[in-house]
């Protein structure tokens, strides 16, 4: 009997410690918010809702400006901060059905269910403003940050339908609209940063 007990205590912790490594296998552990992997998940089965639905969404990718400066002069602990910081402006600045993600280094990601290119460049110009007014205290009180944003349509390109009978393929639908994303980003940067660029459709 105490055999027993003690194998299903013991199943129960494995269980309980799985779920926790499955957590945290989709959380970046600077920011608390969802890691490239997790929101991949996220955006492909959006991807796959849109495609039944006919309905808009989009994407915001977003790079803070300079941001090799802030670690050269204040160091990597004051440049973590600044991301934390960073990823809780955008939080507080989207609605709770958005997806926030932290994309790796300095980027960012967010997913908009049922909002317009134009919807988005609204958000990504609420979030580039309250980005540009943080304030950070001593020894860093003369620090700003800004960020560069691309905005681009996940909407399902009828044109790209594969054959009949061929399943759709929701993942390169997400790559296509990255990849759109992350163009009208650079040319955001190219332009002068601290701005938001969208993507053509």
């Amino acid at each position: 009997m105490f055999t027993l007990l003690t194998v299903r205590a013991a199943r129960t912790r494995i269980h309980s410690q799985a779920q926790r490594l499955e957590e945290l296998a989709g959380q970046d552990m600077l920011t608390g918010l969802d890691n490239r992997l997790r929101f991949t998940d996220i955006a492909t089965r959006e991807a796959a809702r849109i495609h039944r639905t006919g309905e808009e969404s989009s994407l915001i990718l977003m790079d803070l400006d300079r941001f090799k400066n802030v670690n050269d002069t204040y160091g990597h602990p004051v440049g973590d901060e600044v991301l934390r910081k960073a990823a809780g402006v955008i939080q507080s600045n989207v609605r709770d059905t958005d997806h926030v993600a932290r994309f790796g280094g300095e980027e960012f990601i967010i997913l908009l269910p049922g909002t317009s290119t134009d919807g988005a460049r609204v958000v990504a110009d609420k979030v580039r403003h309250a980005l540009s007014e943080c304030s950070f205290g001593p020894p860093t009180e003369n620090l700003h940050i800004t960020a560069s944003f691309g905005v681009a349509s996940l909407s399902y390109d009828r044109d790209a339908t594969p054959d009949a009978g061929c399943p759709v393929e929701h993942s390169s639908q997400v790559d296509r609209a990255y990849q759109a994303a992350d163009s009208a980003m650079y040319h955001a940067k190219r332009n002068g940063r601290n701005r938001v660029e969208v993507a053509p459709v």
